[in-house]
């Protein structure tokens, strides 16, 4: 059956429609003007994906000078209440730089937000501009559904090699540009002081990162047995634990991909790709057991027992409400320069968006250095120029809190593979925790993702 939420949305977009029927008639006056221009190049074929861009913002500029209305653009995106509060600020600020664009904000939270999303895609009736993760992006790459933004990129000449290296990697597919990168999801290394200090451990820089070697030593140092029970441990995180150790895959050089966007084959078995299975098998070491995981050892730093974990910038004003007196460095390197992992959150325009112009202009913006500012200053993420990094809005969001390191990360940034379904994610988080466990060794880890690992990945494609 249908959800309410799903009729309140049609609802609103067929009274947004009746809106427009003004708009229609005075289109179709330039509509016959603009046919005189097109119909030789109709004649000889069709016209190209460049002109029909700069005619739909010739039509929407003329359109709002002569109408003096603004133009609605409805934006869906998934959140919490502090995040809804926080893109709303953004698009306040938006709106005073574009006065004729009206942004609709349709927030919901993460699970309910992608059932949305499938429903309205399949239904044809897709808000404006829609927010996607990749971590789950490339199954909405499709063409005719959402938009392919390189006729836009290249008319507007949008300098996408200012942003952070890799970063439109993620949102190409076959020449295809499906979306525009809004704030980029880090994990530093965050520790909590006190317990450093307890054990007579210097801080971690905030500039320079340990090697991996360096950081298990602290880690080991961190972790207490009494008996047979974990008192506390080096490594730990507030969720997922499994899923955040595949940072040390790439921290010798190797890979677990071929590619960044529906990659086809495993490439982990590699000497590089060998070395960084073995740094997660000495991890074991500094982890709690993970039969007790998501008992004893949840919650990252705001747990008085886990030295140090891997997370965002979304969680450290929890940690300052619990207290934590933490410091954040840049994630372990195994060699110099390794990669550094992450996700990347942006946003798409729905093939059925009647004023790609103007939605347009909200992406445009959103990935400007005007807009990026807003995204620092409103603490969504981790902006995508390196240098907005040390900007005082985006340094000085956690009292006491030096965030360089997101600078060092950024500049070193490779977003995580991006697949049509999380199965291949699941099997290997599983596979990281029989590591932990000891249940298979670095060969019997790799044997796994070769082969079994291979075939779901092949299976995602059938």
């Amino acid at each position: 059956c249908v959800s309410a939420t799903h009729v309140s949305l049609i609802c609103t977009q067929k009274r947004w429609r009746r809106k427009e029927v003004k708009k229609i008639m005075k289109k179709k006056l330039l509509s016959v003007i603009l046919a005189g221009f097109m119909v030789m190049g109709c004649l000889a074929g069709c016209t190209s994906n460049d002109q029909t861009v700069e005619n739909e913002k010739n039509t929407s500029e003329t359109e709002q000078a002569e109408s003096g209305e603004k133009t609605v653009i409805t934006v869906a995106r998934w959140g919490t209440d502090s995040e809804k509060e926080a893109f709303e600020n953004i698009f306040a600020e938006f709106e005073k730089a574009h006065p004729e664009i009206d942004v609709q904000l349709d927030f919901r939270p993460w699970d309910t937000y992608w059932d949305m999303i499938n429903v309205n895609m399949s239904g044809g009736m897709l808000p404006d501009i829609v927010s996607v993760s990749t971590q789950l992006g490339s199954k909405y790459y499709i063409p005719g559904v959402f938009e392919d933004l390189a006729p836009y990129i290249e008319r507007d000449e949008v300098k996408t090699e200012e942003f952070a290296q890799n970063v439109m990697d993620a949102f190409t597919m076959d020449g295809k540009v499906f979306g525009f990168p809004n704030d980029i999801s880090l994990y530093p290394l965050c520790y909590n002081k006190a317990l450093l200090d307890e054990s007579g451990i210097a801080y971690p820089a905030s500039d320079n990162p340990l090697t991996f070697d360096e950081y298990y030593e602290m880690a080991k140092k961190l972790t207490k047995i009494e008996g047979n029970a974990y008192t506390q441990v080096g490594f730990a995180d507030e969720a997922r634990t499994a899923f955040r150790l595949q940072w040390l895959f790439p921290m010798y050089g190797g890979s677990m991909f071929d590619q960044t966007v529906n990659p086809t084959k495993i490439t982990i078995d590699t000497p590089e790709g060998r070395k960084g299975v073995e740094a997660i098998a000495k991890m074991a070491d500094v982890v709690a057991p993970v039969a007790e995981w998501g008992k004893s050892w949840d919650g990252g730093l705001q747990n008085s027992a886990i030295a140090t974990c891997t997370s965002g910038i979304w969680m450290f004003g929890d940690f300052k409400k619990a207290g934590v007196d933490f410091g954040v460095a840049p994630m372990p390197e195994g060699i110099e320069g390794s990669a550094v992992t992450g996700l990347i959150n942006g946003f798409m325009m729905a093939s059925n968006c009647e004023n790609k112009e103007a939605a347009w202009q909200v992406l445009k913006w959103l990935s400007s250095r005007d807009g990026q500012l807003q995204v620092a200053k409103n603490g969504v993420g981790t902006p995508i120029y390196s240098e907005l990094c040390t900007d005082p809005a985006f340094a000085n969001q956690i009292e006491g809190v030096d965030l360089s390191a997101y600078s060092y990360m950024l500049d070193h940034f490779q977003p995580l593979a991006m697949m049509p379904d999380d199965s291949l994610n699941i099997f290997i988080e599983n596979k990281i925790k029989d590591l932990l466990e000891g249940k298979i060794d670095v060969n019997g880890f790799i044997e796994a993702m070769t082969g079994e690992g291979q075939e779901i990945l092949d299976a995602m494609y059938q």
